[in-house]
């Protein structure tokens, strides 16, 4: 389907294609997916800048991804990824796949996370949702704002359990 993106007969872009590749041209096809109706569009893809992660031809890799895992999320987030590497306490996701927790397109949440605080983090932590859920008093946070991320930060932490603060504080 050549067509889809390239025009036969004339064009304003190089290669002649249909619209401009870093912003525009992806959205031809892609723009009312699902994934463009979610609140919070990842940078990228609210400009269109497909190309920054998938090819646009071939890779020998699904979806057309440019790399894979964190490999693929380093370029740009590189700084904020190394800072988390560098405390004293890292969530082991961190160096696995940042798409464990984060949708690479969009999400109805910060940070574009997979689903509301919570629920995320108890679908890794089972023995904490068993424990909250027994327990007769529960402490407000856990159902408030941002539920388990009021107290706790999903990355790193110099404090142990990823805490934001000292418990005191």
């Amino acid at each position: 389907n050549c067509v889809g993106c390239h025009d036969p007969h004339q064009s304003d872009y190089q290669f002649i294609l249909r619209a401009d590749p870093s912003k525009d041209l992806c959205l031809i096809c892609h723009g009312d997916d699902p994934f463009m109706k979610k609140q919070k569009l990842h940078e990228p893809v609210a400009g269109g800048a497909c190309i920054l992660c998938h090819e646009s031809h071939s890779s020998w890799l699904p979806e057309l991804l440019v790399a894979e895992g964190n490999e693929l999320c380093i370029p740009c987030h590189e700084e904020t990824i190394q800072m988390d590497r560098q405390a004293r306490h890292v969530h082991p996701p961190l160096d696995d796949d940042c798409v464990q927790c984060h949708d690479p397109h969009s999400s109805d949440w910060p940070a574009q996370i997979l689903d509301e605080p919570r629920k995320l983090c108890v679908g890794c932590h089972g023995e904490i949702e068993r424990l909250i859920a027994a327990s007769p008093i529960v402490h407000g946070p856990v159902n408030q704002g941002q539920q388990c991320e009021n107290c706790h930060y999903g990355h790193s932490s110099m404090l142990p359990k990823l805490l934001k603060k000292s418990p005191l504080d």
